[in-house]
């Protein structure tokens, strides 16, 4: 529900909803939405079809722990904050991976500035086991598309296949 804060200078709207434990955290999905709209801008459109592949990637990993999605999401925005434009979607899978690889070992705070880190309930182990899958991720999604460019299209579905085992190969 809607709800705004008041200081001498400033006035700050935010919505409450629920944390998954009984209690209310503070949000405002307006701070989100400009941030991944921008940040997409940037990158011709492919930053979200980019997010979406690696929640699925999550969401379904054999290999690695679940993580947040909101976490996995502002990790990857934060990472391409600084990187050229995006041009191709299946391009950029290795560097993506790589960036999860790396970040997830880091503390990464609310975007928001309403909560603690996104990070607070994560474990070393999980984190090294996201970071360590994220690396293997990163290698066969780089061997699926060297098999792409030399036209080895068996080879290329078989890497792609171990990186998004729901994803069909054709189709």
């Amino acid at each position: 529900f809607p709800a705004s804060s008041s200081s001498a200078d400033k006035s700050i709207s935010f919505y409450y909803i629920p944390d998954g434990n009984g209690n209310w955290k503070k949000t405002d999905p307006r701070i989100d939405q400009s941030s991944i709209t921008a940040m997409n801008g940037k990158h011709n459109g492919n930053l979200i079809p980019l997010i979406r592949l690696l929640k699925s990637w999550n969401a379904n990993s054999r290999a690695a722990p679940r993580i947040s999605s909101y976490h996995l999401e502002t990790m990857l925005i934060n990472a391409f904050k600084y990187q050229s434009a995006i041009s191709e979607v299946r391009r950029s899978v290795p560097s993506a991976f790589g960036q999860i690889a790396s970040l997830i070992l880091s503390s990464c705070a609310d975007p928001k500035g309403f909560g603690p880190n996104l990070d607070l309930a994560l474990d070393w182990e999980t984190r090294n086991k996201v970071s360590t899958a994220a690396k293997e991720m990163e290698q066969y999604s780089n061997w699926a598309l060297m098999y792409e460019s030399d036209d080895k299209d068996k080879d290329a579905i078989y890497w792609w296949c171990r990186v998004f085992p729901n994803f069909p190969p054709y189709g």
